[in-house]
C-alpha cells in the first residue's frame, strides 16, 4: 500500500497549524432549482486564524494575516428517500458524484442503496455524505493536514449519514494533457487513496461499476463514522 506519510518537515511549515479554523457554510439559489431536497452542497473555508484576532500579530511576516483563506473542503450529502432518483441528482451536478452513485445506490437510483453497499456498511439507512475535494494553499501542503481537516469536516457533517464516500482522482491536470500519462494518472489516484485510508476509508467496488469508491472502515466507525471510498 502506498505510503500517506507526510513529505515535508514540520519545521518547514511558514506558521502554526494549530491556528487554522474550519468556517461550514450551505449556499442555495433563493427560487426553487432541481433536485433541491436531494442534493445538499457545503463548502468548508479553511481560514489562518479569525479576521480580527490581534494576539497572534507578532509571528512574524512569513505568517498570512489573520482570516485569510489558505483553503477548503467540499462535501454533499446526497439525501435519502425524497422521491427524487439520486444518481440523476448526482449526475447532474458531476462525473465524479455520478461515479460514487452508480456504486452505491440500486439500479433505479430511487429505491435504496445496493445489496453490496449495504452488505458493507453497518447502518443501512440515512443520507449519503459525499468528500468531493481538499484544497490547500502550497505552502500548506504535503505535512498531512488536508486528510486531518477532511476528517474533522466529515465528522461535523456526518449525524445521520450511514456512509462517507469519496472517489480518489485529481482534482487538476496540466494544461498540456499530452504531458499526463495514464501511468501518472494512476500514480496519483493510488497517493491520494493512501491519504483517504490514513484517516480510516476502505476500498469498496461492486458488480458493474468500473471504479471503486471508497468508504471510512474500522477506525472511522471506532469515532460513529461509517465511511467509504469509491474507487
Amino acid at each position: 500500500m502506498t505510503s500517506a506519510r507526510p513529505k515535508r518537515l514540520v519545521g518547514e511549515l511558514s506558521s502554526d497549524p494549530a491556528r487554522l479554523h474550519l468556517h461550514y457554510g450551505h449556499g442555495h439559489p433563493a427560487v426553487p432549482y432541481d433536485f433541491e431536497g436531494t442534493l445538499e452542497s457545503w463548502y468548508v473555508k479553511v481560514t489562518y486564524g479569525m479576521a480580527g484576532d490581534e494576539e497572534w500579530e507578532d509571528e512574524g511576516s512569513r505568517a498570512p494575516a489573520a482570516g485569510t483563506e489558505v483553503g477548503h473542503v467540499i462535501l454533499w450529502r446526497l439525501r435519502d428517500y425524497t422521491g427524487d432518483n439520486r444518481w440523476e441528482a448526482a449526475d447532474a451536478e458531476s462525473g465524479d458524484l455520478a461515479v460514487i452513485a452508480s456504486a452505491v445506490l440500486g439500479r433505479s437510483g430511487r429505491a435504496g442503496y445496493s445489496a453490496a453497499f449495504e452488505k458493507a456498511v453497518t447502518h443501512r439507512v440515512g443520507d449519503l455524505l459525499i468528500l468531493d475535494r481538499v484544497h490547500l494553499d502550497r505552502a500548506w501542503r504535503g505535512f498531512g493536514l488536508g486528510p486531518i481537516l477532511a476528517a474533522e469536516a466529515i465528522r461535523r457533517l456526518s449525524g445521520g449519514c450511514c456512509a462517507v464516500a469519496a472517489y480518489p482522482d485529481m482534482a487538476g491536470y496540466p494544461e498540456d494533457r499530452e504531458q499526463l500519462t495514464e501511468a501518472c494518472r494512476r500514480q496519483a489516484k493510488k497517493k491520494i487513496a493512501a491519504l483517504w485510508e490514513s484517516i480510516g476509508f476502505q476500498r469498496f467496488c461492486c458488480t458493474g461499476s468500473p471504479t471503486p469508491t471508497w468508504l471510512p472502515g474500522e477506525r472511522a466507525e471506532a469515532s460513529g463514522q461509517a465511511a467509504q471510498t469509491v474507487t
